[in-house]
């Protein structure tokens, strides 16, 4: 369901504790353990980690918008059944 309400209701199924989040480095730690404990690419993680650095810098909306939807994209990808 989570899936489905991705990316227009995102929202709806968010932890509003995330939506609160002034730290960005805490939210990119976050999605950094989820990619470490899937084993998946670092350059992704170092990525999510650079657009929070912007993030910082530009304390902008729509930049906060794109972080939030990259972080459920992770998560989503995260909890998907590995392929047999």
């Amino acid at each position: 369901w989570v899936a489905e309400a991705f990316p227009l209701a995102i929202s709806d199924v968010i932890d509003d504790h995330l939506l609160k989040q002034n730290n960005c480095e805490t939210i990119s730690d976050h999605v950094a353990k989820c990619y470490l404990l899937k084993q998946n690419n670092c350059e992704t993680i170092s990525d999510h980690v650079s657009k929070c650095y912007l993030l910082k810098q530009n304390n902008s909306e729509t930049v906060l918008n794109e972080l939030l939807v990259m972080i459920m994209e992770t998560g989503l990808s995260c909890s998907r059944k590995a392929p047999t």
